[in-house]
């Protein structure tokens, strides 16, 4: 997790990470309009 947290990039882009220790359910199903509602965009 350290050196997740450390990294930046050549142009000063620092990234931020943080152990999520909760727990959670496995087996969970994201139906195509649910994943369609996401704001996701691929680079």
């Amino acid at each position: 997790m350290n050196s997740i947290a450390a990294t930046t990039t050549r142009t000063g882009l620092t990234v931020a990470a943080e152990l999520d220790t909760d727990t959670y359910e496995t087996g969970v199903r994201v139906s195509d309009s649910q994943m369609a509602a996401l704001p996701l965009a691929r680079h």
